[in-house]
């Protein structure tokens, strides 16, 4: 969102570099102080249309395409063994539910109009076994997870889960934050990213864009008929 622009302009972020798919919003990406490193998924038609002029060097895994399974392609890609994940609990406990965050967000709800919170929730049961709400995407969130935790079990990997509290997901080892620290919690070389040179056919990639453009005209100019 443009909103979060603001978050990403700290200078301090110069030392931290960005990892982020190719539809990430543009103003962050040019505003960005620090090193940024763009990825996408394959079968994404941006990529499969302009990714033929210049070289592949291969993308992040994102199965599910949200922030949180990019987050764990990142660290795959980039070695992590064991691989720990935090915050996602996928699910809520009575009065927090909210399925449309939105309306509780719209400052033009008045404060006595009436919010369902438990519209179209669903039941579940958390690791603890406690009765629980969730909502489908986050279902489906999860069984996206479930598949990719079982390759990458099946790879030697060992993801543990620290959403305490949260749902369980297959393939995993349920543990304690503090626990996880302890036994594998260590201070790691700073990483130095090395900016490679991009091979490009730019001058093609110039002319697919703007005959994208042009056919975008005709296409809006036509539906006006």
């Amino acid at each position: 969102m443009p909103d979060n622009k603001v978050l990403f302009t700290d200078p301090r972020l110069k030392d931290v570099p960005l990892i982020a798919i190719m539809q990430y919003t543009p103003e962050v990406i040019r505003t960005y102080p620090g090193e940024v490193f763009m990825s996408s998924q394959y079968g994404n038609q941006i990529y499969g249309w302009l990714g033929q002029y210049w070289k592949d060097r291969g993308a992040v895994d994102c199965p599910g395409g949200s922030v949180s399974h990019f987050g764990v392609g990142i660290a795959e890609y980039l070695g992590g063994s064991p691989i720990a994940i935090i915050g996602q609990d996928l699910c809520f406990k009575d009065e927090y539910y909210c399925n449309n965050v939105g309306k509780l967000l719209d400052s033009t709800v008045s404060d006595t109009h009436s919010i369902d919170r438990k519209e179209g929730a669903v039941n579940i049961t958390n690791m603890y076994g406690e009765d629980v709400l969730t909502t489908p995407i986050f279902v489906a969130f999860k069984m996206w997870f479930d598949n990719k935790f079982k390759a990458m079990k099946s790879q030697g990997n060992t993801v543990y889960n620290l959403s305490d509290g949260g749902l369980s997901f297959e393939n995993t080892e349920e543990v304690k934050f503090v626990d996880f620290i302890e036994k594998y919690g260590k201070e790691i070389p700073k990483i130095v990213p090395v900016r490679a040179k991009l091979t490009a056919d730019k001058e093609n990639i110039i002319r697919e864009l703007v005959a994208g453009y042009k056919l975008l005209g005709n296409v809006t100019e036509a539906s006006r008929e």
